[in-house]
């Protein structure tokens, strides 16, 4: 896998930014790339161990470009480290990573003399909107390396913006269209040759469990559950105020609580009948006793819990892409976006690990 390497053009005006392209990085001892969705530099950053003499070769300065062409792994040399007797270690952050370092300011009002409340966007194609955010930095320069993609999304946004990172907004606005944002190196175009897309999140059909490397934990606890709640309200004695709340799981599978003021007459049960007393004298009305009983109730409930670790995958999934998986041992279901892609390339083998969920 081919890693190039390039330079910003010290040579042009700050508003006419270009990359000059280096020599290929042709030998190297280890290389890894992480792309994520959350903004934090742990999920965005990248390094290249190199050879000394192989180092001194190549001429690699802070800030220039080190990337996989036609992918989405790649970003800017911040550290160049002297690791050991023989390995330059440079380590970077990600094109992703390096729009956070970006805020979006509300235009200059001449009329008051100070920004407007907010940046609004009204009812514009997705891209149209992104070229209006990354147009209203307060440092704007290095964004200039950056193309927002021209394609028609035919999904449009309302949105506003006061002092929000740039890539913060662009995650939120993206998530509420479900769509994902994709950054990534192309030769399509002679000028700027990274490309922020929009994408849709892609569903992928596959059901995944053990049989795909996945590694799946999950459990079902109803140790110290209860289906009954007695809620103690206002009064005393036979003049308190009484509710009994049932739990049952409705029939598209969501909590369903049921209130019972009628206590003349006692139930069987079944093995799984079981009472939590909740006492609330200091209610203020007989809703807010339901209201409170029924948010404590939910702290009692069966607990159900299924975790992912995702390691190779014989399909490669894309930052953004929903997954389905089952737990074959306790029937267990999870839909969950992969938000981590890890790409290590070492000896002349890649690895590609993944990330899901929070």
């Amino acid at each position: 896998m081919e890693i190039m390497h390039a330079r910003i053009d010290s040579s042009t005006r700050s508003d006419d930014l270009y990359l000059k392209e280096m020599p290929v990085i042709a030998k190297f001892k280890k290389a890894e790339f992480i792309i994520g969705k959350k903004a934090s530099l742990d999920d965005n950053d990248f390094y290249i161990e190199l050879s000394k003499e192989y180092f001194k070769k190549m001429d690699i300065q802070k800030n220039d470009l080190i990337y996989i062409p036609n992918s989405e792994f790649g970003g800017f040399a911040k550290k160049i480290q002297n690791a050991d007797d023989s390995t330059v270690k440079i380590t970077g952050v990600n094109w992703r990573y390096f729009l956070h370092r970006f805020v979006i300011f509300p235009k200059y009002n001449s009329n008051y003399k100070a920004r407007d409340d907010y940046l609004t966007i009204d009812n514009k194609e997705i891209h149209k909107a992104l070229e209006i955010l990354f147009n209203n930095v307060f440092y704007s320069a290095f964004l200039k390396l950056y193309r927002v993609s021209d394609k028609d999304t035919q999904i449009n946004m309302t949105t506003s913006s006061r002092y929000d990172y740039l890539y913060d907004k662009i995650i939120n606005v993206l998530d509420e269209k479900n769509m994902r944002l994709k950054v990534y190196h192309t030769y399509d175009y002679d000028d700027r040759n990274i490309v922020v897309e929009a994408v849709e999140k892609n569903v992928i059909d596959d059901v995944y469990n053990r049989d795909y490397s996945i590694e799946i934990t999950s459990s079902i606890d109803s140790t110290n559950s209860v289906d009954t709640m007695i809620a103690l309200g206002k009064g005393d004695l036979h003049d308190r105020k009484i509710v009994l709340i049932k739990h049952s799981i409705d029939e598209d599978g969501n909590d369903a609580f049921e209130k019972i003021t009628d206590l003349s007459k006692d139930e069987i049960g079944n093995i799984d009948s079981s009472m939590y007393v909740y006492d609330y004298k200091s209610c203020e009305s007989d809703d807010d006793l339901v209201e409170k009983a029924i948010e404590e109730f939910k702290n009692h409930l069966e607990t159900k819990e299924i975790n992912l670790g995702v390691t190779s995958l014989k399909k490669e999934l894309e930052l953004g892409d929903i997954i389905t998986s089952v737990d074959d041992i306790t029937g267990l279901s999870i839909e969950t976006e992969i938000t981590r892609k890890i790409l290590t390339i070492e000896n002349g083998m890649k690895k590609i690990e993944y990330k899901v969920g929070e």
